[in-house]
């Protein structure tokens, strides 16, 4: 018969050894199941509450960015306040230094034209004050010649120097005429004016 005694006797032993092998092995790997299940719980508790103080954390920080978000909210309403009234003022300034400027262009414009009235015054009492002349002589010599021949003569003249230049000059421009000078009537006061033996002039008139 198979197997014979022996080795159905070691055979046995062999199985029972087997058998007495694998429940040990199980129920070690039972209590290892078992410890190791409990510290995985534990580590997954750890990061657990980490997980939850970290986000505990974050909510702080969140709350107080929200905090600060908010003020710096308000400080920037404030300072958009401040912003609106400066430009406010610059526009009013500047409607000021506009008005200003007007003003100012219309005293400038008032001396200038005071300026120009002065100097137009000026040029006026230089003219005034400047000596008298002659002017177009030559036309004028020759609007007389057709009345060469013609009489005239100076009764009168102021003492002054401008006067009796601007006498000589006209007299000088009727001989250049060919018009004749006559003694003027006798009179007192009396300035000699053609030199002596020549009828001083008293009134002025020319007669022709």
């Amino acid at each position: 018969m198979w197997p014979s005694e022996e080795w159905a006797s070691k055979l046995f032993d062999l199985a029972n050894l087997a058998l007495i092998l694998s429940l040990v092995v199980g129920v070690i790997s039972t209590a290892l199941l078992v410890r190791m299940g409990n510290v995985k719980e534990a580590y997954g508790k750890i990061r657990q509450g980490n997980f939850d103080l970290e986000l505990s954390k974050q909510k702080e920080r969140t709350a107080g960015a929200e905090v600060e978000a908010a003020e710096a909210k308000k400080i920037a309403g404030e300072f958009e306040i401040a912003i609106s009234t400066a430009n406010q003022r610059a526009a009013e300034a500047n409607a000021k230094a506009e008005g200003f400027r007007l003003d100012i262009a219309k005293a400038n414009e008032s001396a200038a034209s005071a300026e120009q009235r002065a100097a137009e015054a000026t040029l006026e009492l230089a003219r005034i004050k400047a000596p008298r002349s002659l002017t177009r002589i030559p036309q004028l010599i020759a609007a007389l010649e057709p009345f060469k021949g013609t009489e005239y003569t100076f009764s009168f003249v102021f003492q002054d120097e401008d006067s009796t230049k601007v006498l000589h000059a006209l007299d000088d421009v009727l001989q250049r005429a060919q018009w004749k000078r006559v003694k003027p009537p006798p009179g007192f006061p009396a300035l000699e004016f053609w030199g002596k033996g020549v009828t001083p002039l008293r009134l002025v008139s020319v007669q022709a």
